[in-house]
């Protein structure tokens, strides 16, 4: 079970003791002399000293590309089928495209995304951020650390194409922020042919029989 838990969820329990140690030792060093009140005290302020604000990192995010903004999405996407954006939508590698689902008010599916849970049940029940790899996540994101684009025979390519069909997927939509952009698309064009350019992205579309 505690494999399962968010580690700052801890600090949760843990200020609660620090706090109630901090009142029995405040109300037992009155008893003490001044020097020692006065020494109590002072470590005490300087102990808050971290609790106080600092002002967030903050970085601009990237605008959202027009195919999403103004809902071109609608008409390449039916019911029950998923937009796969690329980068695929990850706690850390793949913010954008959970953003960008967000914002449409998670009106389609994604792939991925945030995820708290059992990695890979029944197999494996420890805690994971993200659902079980499959091989399309796997070669994406060896494109995303290297930037090399890897030969795919007949094999890889029925592989990536099982992946859609698993995910429903209706569009595969590659982002312009797209780390090492040309060799994912390289690698894109390999299994599902030419690109459309439409809104501000490239898209392609996947049959319901891909």
């Amino acid at each position: 079970m505690f494999d399962l838990v968010s580690t700052s969820r801890y600090a949760l329990a843990t200020t609660t003791i620090v706090g109630v140690l901090f009142a029995l030792a405040g109300d037992r060093v009155r008893r003490c002399s001044r020097l020692w009140r006065g020494a109590f005290w002072g470590g005490m302020a300087v102990a808050m000293v971290p609790l106080f604000p600092l002002p967030l990192h903050t970085r601009p995010a990237p605008p959202t590309p027009a195919f999403f903004a103004d809902g071109n999405w609608r008409s390449y996407v039916p019911d029950g089928r998923s937009v796969v954006i690329v980068p695929l939508p990850a706690m850390v590698t793949g913010r954008d495209g959970m953003r960008i689902a967000a914002l449409n008010h998670l009106d389609f599916p994604v792939p991925r995304g945030y995820f708290l849970g059992p990695k890979d049940p029944p197999r494996d029940n420890s805690g994971s951020w993200s659902p079980p790899a499959r091989y399309t996540v796997l070669l994406l994101d060896g494109i995303r650390r290297t930037g090399r684009v890897p030969v795919l025979i007949g094999g890889e390519r029925q592989a990536v194409l099982s992946d859609l069909r698993y995910w429903r997927a209706a569009i595969v939509v590659l982002l312009p922020a797209a780390p090492h952009r040309a060799a994912v698309r390289r690698v894109l064009i390999s299994v599902l042919g030419p690109p459309s350019a439409v809104g501000g992205v490239e898209l392609w579309r996947v049959p319901a029989e891909a």
